[in-house]
């Protein structure tokens, strides 16, 4: 279901408890149908077929989960598909970590944010790049890598779509204290997040599509 209204970070965090707890449905589901939506607007922003390569930056939360659906999605469709980890791998636990799991078995290159060169490689060489480091519940000042790896991203020219919301911005207010991801476009989730109102927000998320994950 779908929400017109726009979310605060709290009301985020209720919809998801009430989901798991209320109604019983799995946080694997819930991930599972935010990452596919995620992938196919990325096929949709490559232009409609999956003959591209891309790039997955992914957090170590929730976030950093449906990025690793995403790619799952992606590969099995004949994208090319490689994920950069934006956190310490042997922190990444619950859904996301079992949605690590899969995606490394599936074969799926792996990488350490850690390495610069490898980032701007990544980067350079994929068609278009996801955002799926940091969630609704980032709030105050990005540290190093993450400021870094976003300034790549935005210099780089190249397509993105942030998950849920862009890297770096606040949830509730749409402050950038730093710096942000710049989308072409944001799948954000159950609905448009309250800081998407913010004045300068489009030039953060781009082209907001807001999609249904089954609670």
């Amino acid at each position: 279901m779908q929400n017109s209204k726009h979310l605060t970070r709290e009301q985020v965090q209720d919809y998801d408890r009430k989901a798991m707890e209320e109604k019983g449905i799995p946080g694997m589901i819930l991930m599972e149908n935010a990452g596919r939506s995620c992938a196919e607007k990325c096929i949709e922003l490559a232009g409609g077929k999956p003959d591209f390569s891309a790039v997955v930056f992914a957090g170590g939360g929730n976030n950093g989960g449906d990025g690793f659906v995403a790619a799952r999605h992606l590969n099995l469709c004949g994208a090319e598909v490689s994920v950069m980890l934006a956190a310490d791998e042997t922190k990444i636990s619950g859904d996301a970590g079992e949605n690590l799991k899969i995606i490394k078995k599936m074969g799926l290159p792996v990488h350490n944010v850690l390495d610069a060169e490898k980032i701007r490689e990544m980067i350079y060489n994929s068609d278009v790049i996801i955002d799926a480091m940091l969630g609704t519940g980032f709030s105050g000042s990005l540290r190093e890598p993450l400021k870094g790896i976003i300034s790549m991203i935005n210099d780089a020219g190249k397509k993105v779509l942030a998950v849920d919301i862009p890297s770096g911005m606040n949830c509730n207010t749409g402050e950038v204290e730093d710096i942000a991801v710049k989308a072409e476009t944001t799948v954000t989730f159950v609905a448009r997040k309250k800081g998407f109102a913010a004045d300068d927000d489009a030039d953060y998320t781009g082209m907001v599509t807001v999609a249904g994950i089954g609670g």
